[in-house]
């Protein structure tokens, strides 16, 4: 029940992904959201030497239990330096829980046709129009998925 409520608050599994001819790879984890506007090659070099790494820091496991300390209490260890930072926010990743995914997908979605919106195929034709100027021309296009982070219209854009 944790995991849908509050997403994965384990450290996750890291992931990469390495554009085709090579020369960017973006970095992330299974539990946080992947910076795929910066490669990770550029986010080392920005990054400050003097920045200690998460590995080495013995906070990393009091940071998996940051969902358990109440929001004010967090900001205060985070400027205190017990834990890394304030960034995270555990409902942020709602939507990346595979579980809440399917129940969007396969129920809570299906509502919104309910309400009066065109449905997700209608949606998706309306979306690819209004991008369909912008990106057919350029190879290898990108189109960012701003909404509920499901893939529900990525994945057919991607195709």
């Amino acid at each position: 029940m944790g995991a849908m409520l509050a997403g994965d608050t384990s450290p996750g599994v890291k992931v990469s992904f390495t554009t085709e001819d090579g020369t960017d790879v973006f970095m992330g984890r299974t539990n946080t959201f992947y910076n795929l506007l910066q490669p990770q090659q550029q986010q080392q070099q920005t990054s400050s030497s003097s920045s200690p790494s998460k590995k080495s820091n013995p906070t990393l496991s009091l940071d998996t239990l940051r969902v358990f300390i109440p929001p004010p209490l967090r900001s205060a260890m985070a400027t205190a330096g017990v834990l890394q930072s304030d960034d995270y926010v555990p409902m942020r990743d709602l939507f990346t829980s595979p579980s809440v995914s399917f129940a969007y997908e396969r129920g809570w979605r299906q509502g919104f046709a309910q309400a009066g919106f065109p449905g997700a195929d209608e949606e998706y034709d309306m979306v690819r129009k209004y991008f369909e100027d912008v990106t057919k021309d350029v190879e290898g296009s990108t189109v960012v998925d701003m909404s509920c982070a499901t893939g529900l219209f990525t994945r057919r854009l991607a195709k």
